[in-house]
């Protein structure tokens, strides 16, 4: 998701491995108003699902989330037409020069764990340096004037919203619960706390570190114990050295009868 303050140039981008919903893109967006210490009178957006039902003849229907949080913080929409790329041409730019200049540029990039560790320092750095269009830098404009353009934050319900990764605890049992269903983890994990998503028909687990431990097909069966073959405990095999010396020792002959066979 890229935001841009078209005055200064100076813009937020934010990333994750699935489709944004309603309420994650209300919360990144909350989350670039709260980085900036200010708040829009107006959003310049495009005709996305996510912000908009329709549009017929200029009449636009907004989704229940976005219109809630356009009311909540008080911004007015400027929806730009689907086939009018003019309009929306600066963001569309920006779109372009965050795939080019940071995605293409990182082969190191294994997953979203790298983008989030290394994305915000690109954005900060790019704020930094002059621009090409305006050969100002964006912070410094932002800071001297657009800054006293714009209105303070106020807060939403949108700031406490989990992120795409929830924590949740493993007890002495190898599992996490997740709407009353079990997935099982590693025995090794226990007494950890673990971090989990649901993405599509899965539900992904990782360690604290974010490092990958493994995934489930989400159970249609409420109260199921799903468990990976992996996961399941190996038969104890301790006992197999103490059958086989207890089978190769004689027991003392004190009748003078011959040993029996079956010891």
């Amino acid at each position: 998701m890229c935001l841009l303050l078209p005055y200064s140039r100076l813009f937020c981008v934010y990333a994750q491995d699935h489709r944004y919903n309603a309420e994650e893109a209300c919360r990144d967006i909350y989350r670039a108003i709260k980085k900036l210490g200010v708040r829009p009178k107006q959003f310049v957006i495009d005709q996305d699902a996510v912000f908009i039902v329709s549009e017929t003849y200029g009449e636009v229907v907004e989704t229940r989330v976005f219109k809630d949080f356009c009311k909540e913080q008080e911004i007015t929409l400027w929806v730009c037409n689907k086939t009018d790329p003019e309009s929306k041409g600066g963001v569309e730019n920006l779109v372009g020069f965050v795939k080019k200049n940071y995605f293409n540029a990182r082969k190191e990039i294994k997953g979203i764990e790298d983008v989030w560790e290394s994305l915000p320092g690109w954005v900060e750095h790019k704020g930094k340096r002059i621009h090409k269009a305006t050969f100002c830098v964006p912070s410094e404009v932002f800071e001297a004037i657009e800054r006293k353009a714009l209105r303070p934050v106020v807060p939403s319900v949108y700031e406490n919203l989990p992120s795409s990764y929830e924590r949740v605890a493993v007890g002495s049992m190898p599992y996490i619960q997740y709407k009353a269903c079990k997935y099982s983890v590693p025995i090794s994990n226990c007494f950890q706390t673990v971090c989990y998503k649901v993405a599509g028909e899965k539900i992904y687990i990782y360690d604290e570190t974010r490092k990958y431990i493994c995934s489930h097909v989400l159970s249609a069966y409420k109260g199921s114990f799903n468990q990976l073959l992996e996961h399941k405990k190996d038969a104890a095999e301790d006992w197999k050295p103490v059958c086989e010396r207890l089978r190769i020792v004689q027991p003392p002959n004190t009748h003078g009868m011959a040993p029996s066979s079956n010891w």
